[in-house]
């Protein structure tokens, strides 16, 4: 039997260079910590467990960053009332706002330690010119190599020190930020499907 292995696509979004008229609390705390000079960490997660459990973890590194950094996570992972220092809970969000949080942050975070198949999230953020700090089980299923593609954390520590670095080094953000965007082009629908695709044709051509 032939196999024929097709990875994961997902779609470039239009770039958002502002957010819109929409005036609530969540974006304003985020453009008065950006227009005093922070960064902004992004996640985003469905109510699955792992996604939850990252939550938690995302609240531990929160703790350990300095006021450079707001840690702000979005989906039904997480509840406003979960706010801490350095941690901005959203909850769910619509396509527009989840757009507009990508636009608003600099990294995309991703500590998930457990779970199957693999994560979208992960291509989207990449399609997002995001840079990716990231588990090996984030990742998993995807060809990225650590410390071209993205960068491996393991723990709550190392994320924070991760971080810390990326305020420093902003040639390492954007080369990260590029090696991504390339990478998610490359999974566009019309490449990621085109194995699917010869592969049907082939067999329509049979007699």
């Amino acid at each position: 039997v032939q196999a024929v292995v097709a990875p994961h696509a997902g779609h470039v979004p239009e770039q958002i260079d502002q957010v819109s008229s929409n005036e609530n609390s969540v974006f304003a705390e985020i453009r008065l910590h950006r227009s005093l000079g922070g960064k902004v960490a992004f996640f985003v997660g469905s109510s699955l467990q792992p996604n939850v459990e990252a939550v938690q973890s995302l609240r531990r590194i929160a703790a350990l960053c300095d006021d450079r950094w707001l840690i702000v996570a979005a989906g039904s992972c997480c509840h406003p009332g979960q706010k801490a220092k350095h941690f901005l809970p959203v909850g769910p969000v619509s396509s527009v706002e989840l757009r507009q949080l990508y636009a608003q942050s600099d990294v995309f975070i991703s500590p998930v330690s457990s779970g199957t198949g693999a994560s979208t999230k992960i291509l989207e953020a990449m399609s997002h010119a995001k840079p990716v700090m990231a588990t090996s089980v984030s990742v998993r299923g995807y060809e990225l190599v650590a410390g071209r593609d993205y960068l491996l954390c393991a723990g709550d520590g190392e994320f924070a020190d991760v971080l810390r670095d990326l305020s420093e080094d902003h040639s390492l953000a954007a080369n990260l930020s590029e090696a991504g965007r390339r990478f998610a082009a490359a999974h566009q629908p019309e490449s990621a499907y085109s194995p699917y695709l010869r592969l049907v044709r082939e067999l329509a051509d049979r007699p």
